[in-house]
């Protein structure tokens, strides 16, 4: 399995007190995974060889979850106003209809994650990482950010309520993940490729 995704997986492991990892992938699953996509890079098979699903006990449990492969393939291909439904393995849901995806077909991005949400139609919202080893350390980094070793999140991380639309604003501390580019292209090569690269903008369709 890829180092990085194994480093990230201790570092959960070590800081949190409520951490369980699934054991591999059925030999099923597997098969089906390889006959669903066109493009399976080599750490995404290995991790499902090695780990079927992560949960880190954590509040907001949803975030704190790697789906396992079964659910994850159960939910494909996905709706059919996304713009290449067949090309997208989701990883983690966000508990409203969105989804953290796998893009598992050759071309430009493949290999990354990315974020569907359901209110956007067609392509990605915005992306995630440039591959699942970056992903995996990005998301562990956000993780140990936002909570204290029992999982609880730190109160100046929580969203802040407003009494009007969009009800929700950003913490009064949040990590950079997602939302800086700038962070991910000095924390992910793989993502700096791709954000540099002039078909990101054509790619990434956030909602506006």
């Amino acid at each position: 399995m890829n180092q990085d995704i194994h480093d990230s997986i201790d570092r959960l492991c070590n800081y949190f007190r409520n951490v369980d990892i699934g054991p591999p992938a059925s030999s099923e699953n597997l098969d089906a995974l390889k006959t669903s996509f066109a493009y399976i890079p080599e750490e995404v098979e290995s991790f499902y060889s090695t780990f079927d699903g992560i949960s880190v006990g954590i509040d907001d449990n949803v975030s704190g979850e790697i789906l396992d492969l079964g659910f994850s393939l159960s939910q494909t291909p996905m709706p059919y106003y996304y713009d290449d439904p067949e090309q997208y393995l989701p990883i983690q849901s966000d508990g409203c209809g969105s989804w953290h995806c796998l893009v598992l077909r050759s071309g430009f991005g493949a290999g990354s994650v990315i974020f569907l949400d359901h209110e956007v139609d067609k392509g990605p919202a915005y992306l995630l990482a440039g591959s699942l080893h970056g992903y995996f350390g990005m998301w562990t980094d956000h993780l140990i950010f936002r909570h204290d070793r029992d999982g609880r999140m730190y109160p100046e991380c929580r969203p802040v309520e407003l009494d009007k639309w969009p009800w929700l604003s950003r913490p009064k501390k949040d990590h950079p993940w997602p939302f800086d580019l700038e962070w991910m292209k000095e924390n992910d090569p793989a993502a700096q490729v791709l954000i540099e690269d002039p078909r990101f903008l054509e790619w990434i369709r956030p909602e506006v």
